[in-house]
This record gives structure tokens, sequence and C-alpha cells, in this order.
């Protein structure tokens, strides 16, 4: 039986994909670089940000920290007005509290910018745990993060499922031996996403309830 739930936060909670590309196509803009395609920005949204810098050729870790400072440095004024949470969260959110479920996020953003999102669409007291990458683990798809949170709320990973739009999520929870579930409505195609075996695959966050679209 799941009891808790992990998830991701961008391109899963939240639609942040029209300022994510808007601050990183602004971002390569002011430094005069190509300017990355909608989709290589999204192929490597879940990463933390120096490797999407990273994934869109940036290769001089010089160059990368600074296109990393300017990016946070123009994406609340961006941003902030952009992002939506998807349909149902928060209904669904409401569900799983109301059943008793502990809920955590595990996300490449900074906690800041995590908090201050959160704080704004009203879901932050949902949540037990916000794990991110300021926290110090090793970035998706490494597992720590998820084993970190297991160990910080005393939850099994039998018991515990991890939910995310990309591959990077499902390879993460797959390596924490967790129950992964992939949405498909996020950054990853369906096809994409079904290359790391996620255990459920989902078109709409209330199907998080019953995981029932079962491959």
């Amino acid at each position: 039986m799941i009891k808790n739930y992990i998830f991701d936060f961008d391109g899963t909670v939240a639609d942040t994909i029209g300022g994510i590309v808007a601050t990183m196509q602004e971002t390569f803009r002011l430094h005069n670089r190509d300017i990355p395609s909608v989709e290589d920005i999204k192929g490597v949204i879940g990463l933390p940000l120096d490797g999407c810098m990273r994934g869109l050729g940036i290769i001089d870790e010089s160059d990368v920290t600074e296109l990393c400072a300017t990016y946070r440095r123009i994406f609340p004024d961006i941003a902030m007005s952009k992002i939506e949470l998807f349909p149902e969260v928060k209904d669904t959110l409401t569900e799983l509290h109301k059943q008793g479920k502990r809920l955590a996020i595990a996300t490449s953003r900074n906690k800041v910018s995590l908090t201050e999102i959160m704080k704004r669409h009203s879901v932050l007291d949902y949540f037990d745990l916000l794990v991110s990458a300021s926290d110090g683990y090793a970035p998706k798809p490494a597992p720590d993060m998820v084993l970190g949170i297991l160990d910080q709320l005393g939850i099994s990973e039998n018991e515990t499922m991890v939910i995310g739009d990309t591959t990077f999520d499902i390879e993460m929870g797959n390596k924490a031996h967790c129950w992964t579930c992939a949405v498909t409505y996020g950054n990853h195609t369906r096809e994409r996403l079904m290359t790391a075996q996620p255990n459920f695959i989902v078109d709409s966050f209330s199907e998080v309830l019953s995981c029932k679209n079962v491959f």
C-alpha cells in the first residue's frame, strides 16, 4: 500500500515551462549566445540549473556560472507571473492529505524559488518535507534526494511512490527502490518516459490517486 508520495515540482505539480523557457532564452540572449529552442530547453528541465546549461551546449565552467547567475537574477521578474498549478493538483493534494498520506517534494529547483512559488499557490502546508538541489544532495537521476527524504521522514521505500514528468525523476525513484509514476503532461513525452520503466503512467494529476493506467 502506498502511504507516502514524493513529487517532482516543475512539470509535475506546477506548470513552469513558459517561465523557464522565457527566462532561459533571455539569459542566452543577454550573453549573446545562440538561443536554444523550446524543445531543447524542455529536454533538460529536471536537471540542476548548471546541468541544464551544460545540456544546452555551454562547456566552459566559468560561462556556466555566469549564465546561471543571470538566470537566477532575472527569473523572478520574467517567470513568476507565468507559473500556475496543473489542473486537479490542489484537489488531489487535499484528498491525499485527508487520507493521512505523507507528502514530500524532490526537485532540482533551488529552495528559495520553490518555497516562493508554493506559498503563492497555497500548497506549501500540504507537504511534510521539501528537498531541493540547494540541499547538497547529488542531482537527479541519482537517488540521493529520495533516500534523504526516506531517512528524514522515517518511511520505507516499498510504501513510497515517486511521481515525476521526466526520465530523471523515474530513474531517481527506481534507483531508490520506490514505486514510480510518470505523468505525461509535463516536459518528457510518453515514449521517452516509458524508456525509464515507471511502474505507472498517468495522463492527469488526479490519476495519481489510483494509478489505474498500468502498462
